[in-house]
C-alpha cells in the first residue's frame, strides 16, 4: 500500500500526523498530571443522574442538561477535538488534492486496494480491542495515572483514524464492484439531502428515546441497538429518494441556501440528478 503523492500532499499528511500525535501526547501527559479517581468518580454520579433525566425529563429539563453539558465540555473540545479534526482535514485535503471529480473513489482503490483495506482494519480492530482489553482489565477507564491510562489513550486514539481509513477504502471497493442499486442510490440521495436528514435523526432520536417522547432510552439491548439504527437509516434512504426525484435539494438545504443567497428559488429536479 503506496502513496506517491507530490511534496504538498505529503506535507499535509506529515502536518495531520504530528497534529495527531500532539493532542494524544498532550492528552496522556493531561491525564497522568494528577490522580483522577475523585474526577471519575464525580463523573460517574453525573452520567447516572443525567440518563435518569434523559429518560424521566421533560423537553426544557432535557434542553437544559444539553446546554449544561455543552458548555461543560466545550474547553475540552477546543483543546482536544478542533485539532484532532484540523488531523483529519488535512488528510482530506491531501487526497482530494489533484483527483478530478468523481475520481475519488478510484483514486482510494488504486492506492489501497484489498491488501490495504484488511491491513488497516485489522490494525484498527486490534488497536481497539486493546482498549477494550485495558478496561475489562482494569473493571472501566483507568483512575490513576499508569500504564494502563497511557495504553488507553494510545489505543483508541491509534485505532479511530486506521478503522476511519478502513471503513473508507471498503466502501469505495464494495462501490467499484458493483454496489446495490437500490443501496447506491439510497446513499446518493442521503447525501444530497444530508443536513435534512440529521436533523431528521435529531427529531426521530429524541422522540422515540427522550422521557418527553417515547422514553425508549435505556430499554433496548446493545444488540438491538443497530437495527434500529439500520431500520431508521433505511426509513431516510426511501424519503431522501422520493424527495430527490421531485427537488433538487432537502428541505434544510434550500433553508440554509435562502439564508445564504436571500433569494434562491425552491426549484423541482429534473429527474435526472
Amino acid at each position: 500500500m503506496a502513496f506517491p503523492l507530490p511534496i504538498r500532499e505529503n506535507l499535509s499528511y506529515g502536518i495531520g500526523l504530528v497534529i495527531w500525535a500532539g493532542v494524544l501526547v498532550f492528552y496522556v501527559h493531561f491525564h497522568q498530571s494528577e490522580d483522577w479517581s475523585e474526577y471519575i468518580e464525580a463523573a460517574v454520579l453525573e452520567y447516572y443522574e443525567a440518563i435518569h433525566l434523559v429518560q424521566t425529563g421533560t423537553w426544557t429539563e432535557i434542553a437544559a442538561l444539553r446546554r449544561w453539558k455543552l458548555l461543560t465540555l466545550f474547553p475540552k473540545y477546543l483543546v482536544f477535538t478542533l485539532p484532532s479534526l484540523m488531523a483529519f482535514f488535512l488528510w482530506g485535503f491531501a487526497a482530494a488534492r489533484g483527483v478530478t471529480a468523481g475520481g475519488l473513489r478510484d483514486f482510494i482503490v488504486s492506492r489501497a486496494g484489498i491488501k490495504g483495506f484488511m491491513i488497516l482494519l485489522i490494525a484498527g480492530m486490534l488497536f481497539n480491542l486493546g482498549t477494550t482489553l485495558v478496561w475489562m482489565f482494569e473493571s472501566g477507564m483507568p483512575r490513576n495515572p499508569g500504564l494502563a491510562q497511557f495504553l488507553t489513550v494510545l489505543f483508541y486514539h491509534s485505532g479511530v483514524p486506521l478503522l476511519m481509513f478502513a471503513y473508507l477504502t471498503g466502501l469505495a471497493i464494495w462501490w467499484g464492484e458493483g454496489a446495490g442499486s437500490f443501496i447506491r442510490k439510497g446513499l446518493s440521495a442521503v447525501g444530497r439531502t444530508a443536513l435534512s436528514n440529521y436533523l431528521f435523526q435529531t427529531i426521530v432520536g429524541t422522540t422515540l428515546f427522550y422521557g418527553y417522547g417515547f422514553a425508549m432510552y435505556g430499554r433496548f439491548g446493545i444488540a438491538w441497538i443497530p437495527v434500529v439504527a439500520v431500520a431508521i437509516f433505511a426509513v431516510q434512504m426511501i424519503l431522501s429518494r422520493c424527495w430527490i426525484a421531485r427537488f433538487r435539494f432537502g428541505p434544510a438545504e434550500y433553508l440554509w441556501r435562502y439564508l445564504t443567497y436571500r433569494g434562491f428559488r425552491f426549484t423541482r429536479s429534473n429527474g435526472k440528478e
